[in-house]
């Protein structure tokens, strides 16, 4: 018995070690968890879709590049802090390149990227938004909110700079004038 139970647990450390913060918290009710999956984009970019709208089309092109994007929103204090750990050992490990940093009224918006194959595109973008005051929270929410956003893919900064602006997610500015600065 005790060798079983010596072999699970011998078994489930590398799995349990190799989650990812995603994973860790998407079922914790600290934190809010969004994900859009591989097979939704796949399915997105498959529909044949005619429209006349120019911003339509975009974002039909950009899904079509999308792999996986999760976002992660909390404003627990040590719910944050990991988050900003992960972060810190994640852009390490996976040898991201930090592109930018801001801090301004409290806030602080950090931006990784791991590069594509081709020119202001990129494999992952990694975005950490801490001390941030959402708006349209309920009442109550006024605390500060650390997002966390990972977008996985073959995009082009452009795209998901219009994306998270669209989506009114903290740091959307920042990646917009981060997207001006390359292309100029």
């Amino acid at each position: 018995m005790k060798k079983n139970i010596l072999m699970l647990m011998l078994l489930t450390t590398p799995v349990l070690l190799g989650q990812s913060i995603f994973d860790k918290y998407e079922v914790n009710n600290e934190v809010s968890f969004f994900s859009i999956s591989p097979r939704m984009f796949q399915m997105l970019a498959s529909m044949e879709i005619e429209t006349s709208d120019p911003e339509a089309d975009q974002f039909l092109k950009l899904v079509a590049n999308i792999e996986s994007f999760k976002v992660l929103r909390t404003d627990d204090d040590n719910i944050s802090k990991d988050f900003i750990n992960w972060v810190d050992s994640h852009s390490k490990k996976e040898r991201l390149e930090e592109l930018m940093r801001v801090r301004d009224q409290g806030n602080t918006v950090k931006f990784f990227v791991k590069e594509g194959e081709q020119k202001n595109y990129v494999k992952e973008l990694l975005m950490c938004v801490s001390g941030a005051k959402m708006e349209g929270l309920p009442i109550g929410s006024e605390k500060p909110q650390t997002v966390l956003l990972m977008i996985r893919g073959n995009i082009a900064l452009d795209q998901i700079s219009q994306l998270t602006k669209k989506m009114d997610l903290p740091g959307s500015k920042e990646l917009e004038e981060l997207n001006k600065s390359k292309n100029q």
